[in-house]
């Protein structure tokens, strides 16, 4: 390939070609870099979150319509724009990939919307992805007539149908245009070069700039198109709210959000369409691991399957409630020679449009010119002479997340069908689900293996796909890293000066393990001492509040603990936190004064993590920080010399797995999360990453409840945990009334005290946990969920800010006597 800059914002890396210079102008170049400078980074996030959703489901969380935007679903009052010119009557719709000989038949079949697919219908190479932008050129500016060379003439009619484009997804890259030394996205390639030269020209001819949008998996994708349609109209002087959208849900996540999902886009939507093959493509991607949720031969999954009527049914009342077009499925059929079999299938395509038009729906997909006036009849019979029946309300229907979930074995098993199927276009095939799955290039035939790069025009990111061992290349990179290391000292403590090693490629690899594109393999066991026998040799990283209330437990119930803190000060510190919640137990008449000096003489305060290397168990109880715990780690495998023992982490919201692996023995790491004061509160919650070992718990669970005396409960591995997720809401909400003037501190703590017998107030607990605490477990949950009802309030930021954090600093909603 020829490498040419043609602006100082995108690079082409492809060779130039026919009439490619129309297209990729400097101008037209800018304006994509310019998109992808503004939405880049937004769209690489929203791609991670799809991963962790993923992740969520895969662990057992349910998937259910969300509550925090329960208010948008009961509002009745808004609706979205009304039909743009060109798009009121979409009874039906023909679908085919951008090339000139099926423009020119689609503009031609009588049907009233074409939609130029980039995306299913083309083979994304660079020569048909700039040649579809040129088709799309001349079609508006009605130069695409041609002759081919048997003679035979192809002419635009006088009545062409509305062209609508559908570029390629958000988790597609385009690997021949470069900005900022990273492929472009791909669906912004396809949009912005066709809004960049045809969106004033279809404007002027009566039309408008009009897409479908495809694989959008939530609210946020909408929301994020919605501001690319709003910065595209204002660079090119467009009037806001030209641009018109309707967004295929053929994703079973999106299935929950089509109210949200319209309310993102609502002053540039045009609708929903039910993208139903993609949309069983989703379901068996999302819950492949649940044996309940087999399907059968896709033959036999029909639209008449309870949940696939319940997923229609919630499109047509969604789009119907807001003003919008519902559209109906493909009727994938494409004539042949074989009149038998054509009117067999056109049969089972009228029965189908019959029953999309008897449930509502203003208008349906084909395939193919030859079935346009077979869904036309059947919409014409139902629709007459009004262009759409959006007045057709379906308030009967009510559909629950079960019923959208509600998959039932309706037929044999699937061998039948596949066996069927697997000698058509198998290459295409397995690409494109390496290209949904997030995995890399999938086996050849011979048996080899692909670079991990898609040489079709899409870059796809290598990822541990089904087929592919977790851990592929781990290990080789993880030697790598703990070759050449830096030492950063830490502090001076009593033995002398520590270290923690960390290094630049070992961050960078750390961040190769959290976006999942490393998985390194478990360990082997090596029966060790911590499986075959009790934990008497406790490390605690860190003598805060919470460190310090861990080691003084561990103490107290007769182990060996050394806690290690930054440097001598600070382990000084960190002694005397425990001398005084030891003074304090004795005053209280709950420990003998001898007992208290055993306690502390069982424990020694070190500023050296080597001081750490005998430990059976490490508790890391450093601030709530990724970067600082991820490096206690990396330092910790390093140090720690049984490869059996077990690196516990007392994070409050923080992943385990991104912890565990920044470590060589991801199975030995798991969640200890105790609650403050930690000599006070019996709880402990083992949180299991999907790397911890069965073992390990059993261990764990084991060392708290008969070592320590508390009680367990287990939590799966997610941003907040049990008891988090569900206070860190109770306490910002209080936050927020108090920030809003609706009630006083004091009287909000009073009424939850005395109203619902809770022991202490919202506002006093959120003193005692420490609102810097708060703020950050507020913070890490917001990341992972992006609701609201997460979100760190203005006066919770400003008070962290300030240094006001409650009773270690003596005031925070409330004052404290430090004395």
């Amino acid at each position: 390939m020829t490498t040419s800059a043609l602006t100082h914002r995108v690079r082409v890396l492809a060779a130039p070609g026919g009439r490619h210079g129309e297209i990729l102008t400097p101008a037209a170049l800018d304006f994509v870099g310019r998109l992808a400078a503004a939405f880049g980074e937004r769209r690489t996030a929203l791609l991670k979150e799809r991963r962790r959703q993923a992740l969520r489901i895969a662990t057992g969380a349910p998937l259910d319509f969300p509550l925090v935007t329960s208010a948008v679903r009961t509002d009745p009052t808004w609706r979205v724009a009304p039909p743009a010119p060109g798009l009121t009557d979409r009874r039906v719709e023909i679908t085919g990939p951008p090339d000139r000989r099926m423009a020119v038949n689609a503009l031609n079949s009588g049907a009233r919307v074409w939609m130029a697919d980039f995306e299913d219908a083309t083979s994304p190479t660079w020569e048909k992805i700039v040649d579809g932008q040129i088709v799309l050129l001349d079609a508006v500016e009605r130069r695409i007539d041609f002759t081919t060379p048997e003679g035979k003439e192809y002419r635009l009619g006088d009545r062409p149908a509305t062209l609508v484009v559908r570029p390629r997804g958000w988790h597609l890259d385009e690997e021949h245009l470069e900005f900022g030394g990273r492929p472009v996205p791909a669906s912004l390639v396809d949009f912005g070069l066709y809004f960049f030269h045809c969106a004033q020209r279809q404007i002027d001819a009566g039309h408008g700039p009009y897409f479908y949008l495809p694989k959008l998996e939530n609210r946020y994708e909408a929301r994020l198109w919605n501001d690319v349609f709003l910065l595209a109209q204002e660079l090119l002087g467009i009037p806001r709210g030209t641009v018109r959208a309707t967004v295929l849900i053929e994703t079973i996540t999106a299935a929950f959000e089509m109210e949200e999902i319209l309310y993102e886009l609502r002053e540039h939507s045009s609708g929903l369409n039910a993208g139903r093959w993609d949309y069983l493509f989703s379901l068996i991607k999302t819950f492949g691991h649940r044996s309940d949720f087999l399907l059968p031969d896709r033959a036999k999954v029909t639209m008449t399957a309870p949940f696939m009527r319940a997923y229609t049914e919630l499109l047509v009342r969604t789009c119907h409630r807001r003003g919008a077009h519902a559209i109906g499925g493909m009727a994938a059929h494409v004539p042949g020679r074989d009149p038998a079999a054509d009117e067999a299938a056109f049969a089972k395509v009228r029965l189908d449009k019959e029953r999309e038009a008897e449930d509502g729906f203003d208008g349906s997909w084909v395939a193919h010119p030859g079935l346009v006036p077979v869904c036309q009849e059947v919409f014409d019979g139902v629709l007459g002479e009004r262009p759409h029946q959006i007045d057709h309300a379906r308030d009967d229907v009510e559909v629950t997340a079960g019923d959208l979930l509600s998959v039932r074995r309706i037929g044999g098993p699937p061998h039948a069908g596949r066996r069927a199927h697997q000698h058509r276009g198998r290459p295409a095939l397995l690409r494109r689900v390496a290209a949904r799955t997030g995995g890399g290039r999938p086996p050849r035939p011979d048996g080899g293996r692909g670079d991990g790069r898609d040489r079709t025009g899409a870059g796809l990111a290598v990822a541990a796909a089904p087929g592919r061992r977790p851990g592929d290349g781990a290990a080789a990179a993880g030697r790598r890293v703990r070759g050449a290391r830096r030492r950063v000292p830490v502090g001076v403590g009593r033995r002398g000066t520590g270290h923690l090693r960390t290094d630049g490629a070992g961050r960078r690899v750390a961040a190769l393990l959290h976006s999942g594109r490393l998985l390194p393999p478990p360990r082997a066991h090596r029966g060790g001492t911590v499986v075959s026998g009790e934990i008497r040799r406790v490390g605690v990283v860190g003598g805060g509040q919470m460190g310090a209330g861990i080691a003084e437990v561990c103490a107290r119930a007769g182990l060996d603990t050394v806690v290690c803190e930054a440097d001598a000060p600070a382990a000084r510190a960190a002694r005397e936190r425990v001398a005084a919640s030891l003074d304090r137990a004795v005053g209280r008449g709950r420990l003998e004064r001898a007992a208290a000096r055993d306690v502390l003489a069982r424990m020694e305060f070190t500023g050296r993590l080597d001081d750490l290397a005998d430990r059976q168990l490490v508790v890391e109880a450093v601030v709530e920080n990724a970067r600082a715990k991820t490096e206690v780690f990396t330092a910790l495998d390093e140090i720690v010399k049984d490869p059996e023992a077990v690196l516990a982490t007392n994070t409050s919201s923080l992943p385990v797995m991104r912890l565990g692996m920044a470590t060589r023995r991801a199975d030995r790491v798991v969640g200890l999360h105790f609650f403050n004061p930690v000599p006070v509160l019996p709880l402990v919650e083992v949180v299991t990453s999907l790397h911890t070992a069965p073992r390990t718990v059993a261990v764990v669970e084991d060392f708290a409840t008969r070592t320590l005396g508390k009680t367990v409960i287990r939590s799966r591995d997610r941003a907040g945990f049990v008891v988090n997720a569900l206070l860190i809401p109770y306490l910002l909400s209080a936050i927020r009334m108090a920030e809003s003037g609706f009630a006083s501190a004091t009287d909000l703590d009073t009424g939850m005290e005395l109203g619902c017998a809770h022991p202490m107030g919202p506002l006093k607990l959120a003193d005692l946990i420490g609102l810097d605490t708060v703020a950050s477990i507020a913070e890490s949950l917001y990341d992972e969920f992006k609701e609201p009802l997460y979100a760190p309030p203005p006066l919770l930021r400003r008070m962290v800010q300030a240094g006001l954090l409650g009773r270690k600093t003596g005031r925070g909603f409330h004052v404290y006597d430090r004395a």
